[in-house]
């Protein structure tokens, strides 16, 4: 007994270090992201017990397509951890319609529930400030994958950003807190 609770004391520490490390260096909370941005997000959930999501996203300097790359931590009062490497590249960053919508392919590595987890899939978004003056964007991620050692996996995000001066307000929903709300803060 005193071996699993050193562990678990042992791995919030390390998730305690990764996320000052994140946010030293800047990137997202909860998958890829059709609005890229450099920014930093930090989030309260829940996925069975109250649970913190922090990340950090950074523009990735490609030639002909808007990319970037994030990481994201869910820390769970029980003991739950998860980490999240993902990407995305936008195939059509802005489309020429109204409203604008943004359209790529994203990808993730990570580790939750005690299988490493990969996936691929489509990256969608709204930018609602042409069609409503109002400040936010509305982005989703659906995206099948493999658990290693358990199976088919599925990782999914979808979320709302109501953009003030130099902050966001996000409420947003993903496989790794089905229920959150924090703040984005770009820079």
């Amino acid at each position: 007994m005193a071996r699993a609770s050193t562990s678990v004391a042992t791995g919030v520490w390390t998730v305690l270090v990764l996320v000052l490390a994140m946010f030293a260096m800047g990137a997202r909370a909860n998958g890829p992201t059709a609005f890229p941005e450099n920014a930093v997000e930090l989030r309260l959930g829940w996925a069975g017990a109250p649970t913190v999501v922090a990340g950090a996203e950074v523009l990735v300097p490609v030639r002909y397509a808007d990319a970037s790359a994030a990481v994201d931590v869910a820390v769970a009062t029980d003991g739950r951890l998860a980490v999240r490497l993902s990407g995305t590249a936008l195939l059509f960053p802005t489309l020429g319609t109204t409203p604008p919508l943004a359209l790529g392919a994203g990808a993730d590595v990570g580790w939750r529930d005690d299988a490493i987890r990969a996936h691929l899939g489509p990256v969608l978004g709204l930018d609602l400030l042409y069609v409503s003056q109002l400040p936010a964007v509305i982005e989703a991620y659906v995206a099948p994958g493999y658990a290693f050692g358990r199976g088919a996996s599925l990782a999914w995000s979808a979320e709302a950003r109501w953009y003030l001066d130099d902050v966001a307000l996000v409420l947003g929903s993903s496989d790794l807190a089905p229920l959150g709300l924090g703040v984005r803060v770009p820079f």
